[in-house]
């Protein structure tokens, strides 16, 4: 009995085949058609004395998405219509190394390459509080978290969760705890060689640099 065959999957496409044809069926008078969640996507005539048909490869597919293949074979001469389903889930998204951390221009997140150089100067020369813009703060937060799932981790919420280790519009202040939820969790890529900020403890520049070099050394 003809079925789908998944020959397959990535985390943007499927390929599939019709296997287990009647290959002593002598007609070219069939018709293949393909759906994916009875949508139509494509049709070919099937030749005669074949076993399976060629492949045809559904692209421009979410990751980690379950959909519905359907083959419809119709049979010219007799209007006969064999239809095939098959349930089949593109792969999860492929992993991407994070680059690492740069202090002399954007990470790719929130904070323009001029609010990092600003932030790098700030930590550099004492400078004043509010050249360190909070966007910095939170791509290293974010940067954190993706080398963490790169390796097959996850954020630490022995401090504070992720979201609460985030600064926000009207909450930039970097307390204590925050800083310690960050620094754990760079620690559990690499060792920062630090130890925890005790409330009205003095956050140092160099304290930000440790934690990138630390970061930086896994990435």
């Amino acid at each position: 009995m003809a079925s789908i065959d998944i020959e397959e999957t990535t985390s943007d496409s499927i390929t599939a085949r019709v296997v287990d044809l009647d290959s002593s069926y002598a007609r070219n008078d069939r018709t293949l058609e393909w759906y994916l969640d009875n949508v139509w996507q494509h049709s070919r005539a099937l030749s005669a004395g074949i076993s399976q048909s060629p492949a045809y490869t559904f692209t421009g597919l979410d990751s980690n998405r379950t959909y519905t293949v359907a083959a419809n074979i119709t049979i010219a001469t007799t209007g006969q219509v064999v239809k095939l389903r098959a349930t089949v889930t593109t792969d999860p998204p492929p992993r991407v190394k994070p680059d690492p951390w740069t202090w002399d221009g954007s990470n790719g997140g929130d904070a323009s390459g001029a609010q990092v150089r600003n932030a790098r100067d700030a930590l550099l020369n004492n400078g004043e509080v509010s050249d360190f813009h909070h966007n910095v703060w939170n791509d290293l937060v974010n940067k954190t978290y993706e080398a963490l799932i790169y390796f097959y981790s996850d954020w630490s919420d022995a401090y504070l969760t992720i979201n609460r280790t985030r600064m926000t519009d009207s909450d930039t202040t970097l307390t204590a705890l925050r800083f310690n939820s960050l620094r754990n969790n760079i620690g559990g890529l690499s060792s920062t060689g630090m130890a925890d900020k005790e409330r009205g403890d003095p956050v140092l520049g160099e304290d930000f640099f440790t934690l990138t070099s630390a970061l930086n050394r896994r990435l």
